[in-house]
């Protein structure tokens, strides 16, 4: 009796009688408290810092070398100019009087030119009065007469290409001549011009081959002029020869853009194959390496350069027309402005390797192997 008295207490309560067997539940922990608020930017000692929120394909781009500003290319060029200017002069002087060698057939070809047209304005007789079609008809015949007294005569229009041709390695060699004076004077070498010569001449060929191939190239776009100047001179007369003229003036634009983008990117290429002793693919490809993250800065630099020159032309060439018109001579004023003229370019051609040397010897400095000699 007393086991169903146990029982059904047992049932009265719910609960099932326990048995040896039988383990007891296991406590229930108490729930965590929430984490305590961490501050922006911070993080314990040893663990990883927390990735900050955004998209995935946010990433930061590589650091690569700043290099010199615009105004530090050209002050670095100028003072380079101011070490060795007896030398980089000199070596403009010999530049010049080659080059106005080359262009004696231009010079005669812009003379005959001017002449013609001084002596068609001279003995033609402008209309004063007359109908509609008479003037057409003596506009056209004044504007034939006008193309013809500006063509070129054949021959030196041919010579004219040929000399340019010729003109293409001798400015390149010129150009690494002054790329050495710069880089000798910027490691504090001698800056003789015999020792330049010294250094381009052991990798004459380097500088001699790619300057005759372009100046074969430039020798065959030439002369097609050279032989049909006339039928050149007046294919703007028609709607067909309107649109090809348009045609290649676009193409000349395009031609010209493509041209400076490689010249800026390979404009290191000189002061590498110097300075490094490699030869000319490998200096195109040194100077597309140590061109990136500076070109427009160095375009930059190149671009303020020819402004100036150009304004200081314009300023020469006002300060020519103001003597002609003082001295009352046509020949004096003419004079004026080719002294002036020949002066600049003197005093420009150096500038342009000082700046590329400036820019090399930033990204690839002196070895400090090398030492000053006095």
């Amino acid at each position: 009796m007393g086991g169903d008295d146990e029982g059904r207490t047992a049932d009265e309560a719910g609960q099932a009688p326990e048995s040896p067997d039988q383990v007891p539940p296991a406590p229930v922990p108490p729930p965590e408290a929430p984490p305590a608020p961490v501050a922006p930017g911070f993080a314990p000692p040893g663990s990883v810092p927390p990735v900050p929120p955004g998209p995935v394909w946010q990433w930061a781009p590589p650091e690569e070398p700043r290099g010199p500003t615009v105004g530090g290319l050209i002050r670095g060029a100028i003072r380079l100019y101011r070490q060795a200017f007896s030398s980089l002069f000199g070596l403009a002087l010999i530049q010049q009087a080659i080059q106005l060698v080359l262009l004696i057939p231009s010079l005669l070809i812009a003379t005959r030119a001017a002449n013609r047209m001084i002596e068609l304005f001279e003995r033609t007789p402008f209309p004063q009065a007359g109908s509609s079609s008479e003037a057409a008809q003596f506009q056209e015949r004044f504007q034939a007469e006008l193309q013809a007294a500006v063509v070129p005569d054949p021959g030196l229009a041919i010579w004219s290409a040929l000399t340019s041709g010729v003109g293409v390695p001798l400015a390149l060699i010129v150009l690494a001549l002054f790329t050495a004076l710069g880089l000798a004077t910027y490691a504090g070498r001698s800056d003789s011009l015999s020792d330049a010569a010294s250094t381009v001449s052991a990798r004459l060929t380097s500088f001699l081959v790619p300057g005759v191939l372009l100046g074969i190239c430039v020798v065959f776009i030439s002369l097609p002029y050279g032989f049909n100047q006339t039928a050149l001179s007046g294919s703007g007369q028609t709607l067909e020869g309107a649109r090809l003229g348009a045609l290649l003036s676009g193409l000349s634009i395009v031609i010209a853009i493509v041209v400076a983008y490689f010249a800026i990117r390979w404009s290191l290429a000189i002061p590498a194959m110097l300075a490094e002793g490699i030869g000319v693919r490998a200096g195109l490809r040194r100077s597309s390496e140590l061109t990136q993250g500076m070109r427009l800065r160095i375009f930059g630099a190149v671009l303020l350069v020819g402004l100036a020159v150009v304004i200081v032309e314009v300023v020469g060439l006002v300060i020519a027309v103001v003597i002609g018109f003082a001295t009352e001579s046509l020949a004096v004023g003419v004079a004026t402005g080719v002294v002036l003229l020949l002066g600049l370019l003197v005093a420009a051609a150096p500038v342009y390797p000082l700046l590329t040397v400036v820019a090399y010897r930033d990204r690839v400095p002196v070895p400090e192997t090398t030492e000053p000699q006095t």
